[in-house]
């Protein structure tokens, strides 16, 4: 009887050690090299994603920041060798990046689709590569960091607790040395130069279409009003336009045919529109130095909200509002406001 004990309380024994877990967080173990395939960095069910969102969401709370309002990007793979889907996150949007990189958070898979936080990382560029080679139990994380004239890549290694917080600081990796399996993320860091360029020549280009024919007496009005309108704190979107308006309007001011349009956006823009003395002073001063406008007007991007002043008996007046209707001009002193 007694040796039936033993040999039940020796297999109890066998069975407790055998099914232990590793526990991949607190590994120690040293360097070494895994072989991956790109099947082994993909995206997870939707029930886990809403999981990451909401560990994204008390995350960000601890900024005083919210998950709609910051643009993110999310990646899943194994990190750690548990047959378990890991999360890394970059917050892509412009509060979360600079030029030499954004803010990337590693979560660690723990099961049932649940996860943790195991590191906070900035500043890091796109693209990122999980690498072949571990330390502690977790895959190396290649991240390119830097500006766009000094770009390098570094390795950031596991050190028992998580990831390097400073991306910055890590060694350099050359590319010749990368291997494994290459995460694509867009973020504002990964502009590049040509896009940031061709974007400069378009708007450059509008400018040039908004000012061209005008006097230097004229030009040096309107960016004087450019210039105001950009100094306003919150202002978004700001754009300006010339257009013709001699088929809108009846009964025009002699040779002033032209409309200047301010296009403006952000809490800026909305102030602005809310401001008779500034839009008035603007007006008055571009109207009175350029003969062929007759009107200038401030609309606030992608809304109805628009104000427009002019010429009217000699003295530049605000324009009443009038609904949109059939006919087929506006008398000159009218805004159509839906």
């Amino acid at each position: 009887m007694k040796k039936n004990v033993l040999i039940l309380g020796l297999l109890a024994s066998i069975s407790l050690f055998g099914c232990a877990q590793k526990d991949y967080l607190s590994s120690t173990d040293g360097d070494s090299e895994v072989t991956n395939s790109a099947s082994n960095v993909s995206a997870t069910t939707e029930e886990s994603k809403g999981l990451i969102e909401s560990s994204l969401g008390e995350y960000l709370k601890t900024k005083s920041l919210k998950l709609e309002d910051t643009p993110h990007k999310v990646q899943y793979t194994d990190l750690n060798g548990d047959n378990i889907k890991d999360a890394l996150t970059i917050f892509t949007g412009s509060k979360s990046c600079t030029d030499n990189g954004c803010n990337m958070l590693v979560h660690q898979g723990i099961g049932d689709n649940k996860f943790k936080l195991v590191s906070d990382i900035a500043p890091v560029k796109s693209p990122i590569t999980i690498s072949e080679k571990t330390t502690g139990g977790w895959r190396d994380v290649i991240a390119n960091v830097g500006s766009e004239a000094k770009p390098k890549n570094v390795a950031l290694k596991f050190d028992g607790k998580g990831y390097p917080e400073n991306a910055s600081s890590q060694p350099i990796i050359e590319d010749s040395e990368i291997k494994g399996d290459k995460l694509a993320f867009e973020t504002e860091a990964n502009k590049s130069k040509k896009t940031v360029d061709n974007k400069k020549a378009d708007a450059d280009k509008a400018d040039k279409t908004a000012t061209a024919g005008l006097s230097s007496k004229c030009q040096a009005a309107i960016d004087a009003g450019k210039t105001e309108v950009a100094n306003v704190s919150g202002i978004g979107v700001n754009k300006s336009s010339k257009n013709d308006i001699s088929s809108i309007y009846q009964n025009l001011p002699k040779e002033r045919s032209v409309q200047y349009q301010f296009t403006v956006g952000g809490s800026g823009g909305k102030n602005i529109v809310y401001s008779p003395v500034f839009m008035s002073k603007i007006s008055k001063n571009i109207i009175s130095n350029c003969n062929n406008i007759g009107s200038v007007k401030f609309e606030v991007d992608q809304t109805d909200n628009r104000v427009a002043y002019g010429l009217v008996k000699d003295s530049v007046k605000k324009f009443d509002c009038t609904s949109p209707t059939a006919k087929s001009k506006l008398k000159w002193g009218e805004i159509s406001c839906p």
